[in-house]
């Protein structure tokens, strides 16, 4: 997966859209493609991401916690033959949801990710796949765990239905 502090060369379109109440930013037709050197390592694409203040409670918000949210959304990732291990949510998520607004948004930190309509796809070494697809996903930097409702994971072949999922790069936990 992405390292921290790897050089990454973005590919992308897409087309600023009007923002809306609230936002600090939102693009339509979104597709991004991050390289590292001439191994591609993610590839986002979808039909609308927003970017916002993180709200706490109320009106109240911190000024550099940020939050994303966004439709119809497909992330591809691809490991090489020395990343052994699954990726992390933050990884298969929250870097490629930052990199699509990295170059226009320049401050703070993402703090939470929201996706309607999700679809990962983790391409592993040795042409492993794995697909999660759902109809809600969450992802928080507090918590480093991305959380799924009605949805499917399919490996090797098998699907597998859930009503929710949670995932912290290391434990899988679906509820059907």
């Amino acid at each position: 997966m992405v390292a921290v502090g790897v050089a990454l060369r973005l590919n992308d379109a897409s087309a600023p859209l009007a923002a809306t109440s609230g936002a600090l930013m939102t693009l339509g037709g979104f597709r991004r493609t991050a390289y590292d050197g001439n191994q591609p390592r993610f590839r986002v694409s979808g039909e609308v991401a927003t970017l916002a203040n993180t709200k706490l409670v109320g009106p109240f918000s911190l000024g550099f916690l940020y939050s994303i949210s966004a439709r119809n959304v497909t992330i591809e990732t691809f490991a090489d033959a020395d990343d052994a291990v699954a990726a992390t949510p933050e990884q298969m998520i929250i870097q490629p949801l930052t990199a699509l607004v990295r170059e226009s948004w320049r401050g703070g930190q993402l703090g939470q990710a929201q996706v309607e309509q999700l679809r990962v796809i983790e391409h592993r070494p040795g042409g492993d796949t794995l697909l999660l697809q759902a109809a809600s996903c969450r992802v928080t930097l507090t918590r480093r765990r991305a959380e799924c409702s009605d949805g499917t994971m399919t490996r090797h072949g098998t699907s597998v239905a859930f009503k929710t999922a949670s995932y912290d790069g290391k434990t899988l936990q679906m509820r059907p």
